[in-house]
């Protein structure tokens, strides 16, 4: 059996307040029906926005671990490299030092601090370069330092280094200059080169030459007082040196004729030139001494004897 059905009457005011009643009901349900879809569709769209987010922090926060790691290999490489610069710069077989406009060590590598003996406390923005050199050195650098800091470069200056314990040491400079971006001279940039053997052997030539004058010289007046002739001959150019003795002995004026092989040859006497040059070509060959006893003919026609004697030198 159907329960009975109500019918509303308008002209009930129960069942216009029951109406009413009802369609507000019904107004409040749609509305939070609606209210409830918006706002789940809101959430979810927060959530995607949430997810989206979360995937791109994830991303940036993952690149910005690789830039970190990458940074951070890159300061231990160039630590590493700045090392390895440091211990050229130290360790190099050269000098190397940096004045500045007064002319004060800033810098200096190691190995020009053994070579000076010094320690960089000691001599850093303390010394100036011309504290460390003989007085002909301080000449040298007065004269050279104001040009160098106008034209930026130097080379191959040589100075005598003062050591600490007073020794000298011998080196060759070259340096450029460093400047702002103004032009103005800041510091230079010197390179040291130690030129100690290369002096010492330039000392033991020049002894050696010296020497060798002396000898010469004692030779020459030794020859000059016996009176006797001289002669050199150069086998591959021909080329003769003839003492002033030499000349006389010949019967010649050292001022009036040069020194030739065959000058001397056509002065000997002719039935003895034949076989005096086979005895000399002999000699050559076998690398005997010569000794010979000719006569040669003067130019007035006077006719003497000498007696020569050669040694060949490899």
């Amino acid at each position: 059996v159907m329960p009975p059905v109500h019918q509303f009457t308008l002209n009930d005011p129960i069942d216009l307040l029951r109406l009413s009643i009802f369609s507000l009901v019904a107004l409040i349900m749609n509305l939070l029906t609606g209210s409830f879809r918006a706002s789940k569709q809101r959430i979810e769209k927060l959530n995607q926005q949430f997810v989206q987010r979360t995937a791109e922090l994830t991303e940036a926060n993952d690149r910005l671990r690789v830039s970190l790691m990458e940074q951070k290999q890159a300061e231990k490489e160039l630590q590493a490299y700045s090392r390895e610069v440091e211990d050229l710069y130290n360790l190099a077989p050269c000098g190397y030092h940096s004045l500045n406009a007064d002319g004060i060590l800033v810098r200096i590598n190691d190995t020009e601090l053994n070579w000076l003996g010094y320690t960089r406390d000691e001599i850093l923005y303390k010394t100036k370069f011309t504290d460390l050199l003989t007085p002909a050195g301080i000449a040298i650098f007065r004269e050279n330092f104001p040009r160098f800091k106008q034209q930026g470069k130097i080379d191959n200056l040589e100075f005598e280094l003062i050591t600490s314990d007073g020794s000298i040491r011998w080196v060759n400079l070259s340096a450029t200059a460093i400047v702002d971006d103004e032009g103005n001279y800041l510091m230079s940039r010197s390179t040291v080169f130690d030129i100690g053997d290369r002096k010492r052997a330039e000392e033991e030539r020049q002894q050696a030459q010296w020497s060798l004058r002396e000898s010469e010289e004692r030779l020459r007046l030794a020859l000059d007082l016996t009176h006797i002739g001289f002669w050199d001959l150069h086998l591959p150019s021909g080329k003769a040196i003839w003492n002033d003795n030499m000349f006389y002995v010949m019967g010649l004026s050292p001022d009036e004729h040069e020194p030739r092989y065959e000058l001397g040859r056509d002065l000997i006497h002719p039935d003895d030139v034949g076989w005096v040059i086979q005895e000399f070509q002999d000699a050559i060959a076998t690398g005997r001494d010569f000794t010979s006893e000719y006569r040669v003919v003067y130019p007035d026609g006077s006719v003497h004897w000498l007696m020569a004697r050669a040694r060949g030198i490899e």
